[in-house]
């Protein structure tokens, strides 16, 4: 949609009323629960100050813990096949 909508003043036409064409309130679907994941790292490793990155080495925060979370899992063998992509 990169062509900018232009809307005019004129009459619209016919117009077709469609019945029912939201779902009753019980047949809606409810979302499911998320599950929480806790990670514990080395005592050392929670002591250490956070230090920020520099703009050239910044690094998305679903990348960095994406990779942590692949290193731990092949690290403690509940990973048979590697890091994905590695």
């Amino acid at each position: 949609m990169s062509e900018k909508i232009i809307y005019t003043d004129e009459p619209m036409g016919e117009v077709k009323i469609i019945p029912n064409f939201l779902p009753n309130p019980h047949e809606l679907i409810l979302r499911e629960e998320a599950a929480e994941a806790t990670f514990r790292g080395a005592a050392p490793e929670a002591r250490r100050p956070k230090r920020p990155h520099p703009v050239d080495r910044a690094v998305c925060y679903r990348t960095a813990a994406q990779t942590i979370t692949d290193r731990m899992c092949v690290a403690q063998g509940s990973v048979p096949y590697g890091v994905p992509g590695k």
